[in-house]
């Protein structure tokens, strides 16, 4: 079994409308301190796993959150749109999407939710 995070690398990575956008910059949990931006963070929430009754785990349902974070407004939900297309196409559509800004860095963020199951 594939982890969530490793598919959902893969469905972001592999949307080329995302990569024209923020490249390679596609962190699990945190951006690097020394990354450039516009760049994308992705981390899990929950887990909610799929056992059957004999005790075998058959996937899980895992709630992720995936945030693009850029200079400008404009910027940030535009790639939070491509992320929005990646997770459609993956067949994990969005659940909640807000916007966000930091203070200190100065720095936009739209933030998307997704369900992702995995099975095992």
């Amino acid at each position: 079994m594939m982890s969530v995070e490793s598919e959902l690398y893969a469905a972001l990575a592999g949307l080329p409308a995302l990569t024209a956008l923020v490249g390679k910059r596609i962190y699990p949990d945190v951006i690097p301190e020394d990354a450039d931006l516009p760049a994308v963070v992705t981390a899990r929430q929950g887990t909610d796993p799929v056992i059957g009754i004999g005790g075998a785990k058959f996937g899980e349902f895992a709630q992720m959150i995936v945030s693009a974070w850029a200079p400008t407004r404009t910027l940030a939900e535009s790639i939070g749109d491509q992320i929005s297309e990646a997770l459609r196409v993956a067949g994990n559509p969005v659940t909640n999407r807000s916007g966000g800004y930091d203070e200190e860095t100065g720095n936009f963020a739209a933030t998307l939710d997704t369900t992702w199951f995995t099975a095992a």
